[in-house]
């Protein structure tokens, strides 16, 4: 999972390859999300997963889509042990922000 979203940050803008990332990344999303133990070793990754599918949203002009997104993110916020923030130094292994 790591990968894909490493790889995808550099590559989901791209008009021939971005719209398939953005897919494979929806479905793994959706498979991490459905296994409690996998949610609770990197909700910051699923974070991260939304967040960059969110902007991926943006740059389509799916404004609704990228509200839905970053919903979705601040739920997985809200699951983490320190108030409302990601945690800075996963934050940066990550590639993402609360901010």
């Amino acid at each position: 999972y790591t990968e894909l979203v490493q790889y995808s940050r550099l590559r989901i803008f791209d008009a021939g390859e971005g719209p398939e990332l953005a897919r494979a990344l929806a479905y793994s999303l959706a498979e991490r999300t459905a296994n409690v133990t996998e949610i609770l070793q990197c909700n910051v990754g699923i974070i991260a997963g939304y967040h960059l599918l969110a902007r991926q949203s943006v740059a389509v002009a799916d404004d609704w889509r990228a509200y839905s997104l970053l919903q979705l993110g601040l739920i997985w916020i809200f699951t983490l042990r320190n108030a409302n923030r990601v945690p800075q130094e996963a934050a940066r292994e990550w590639f993402t922000r609360s901010d």
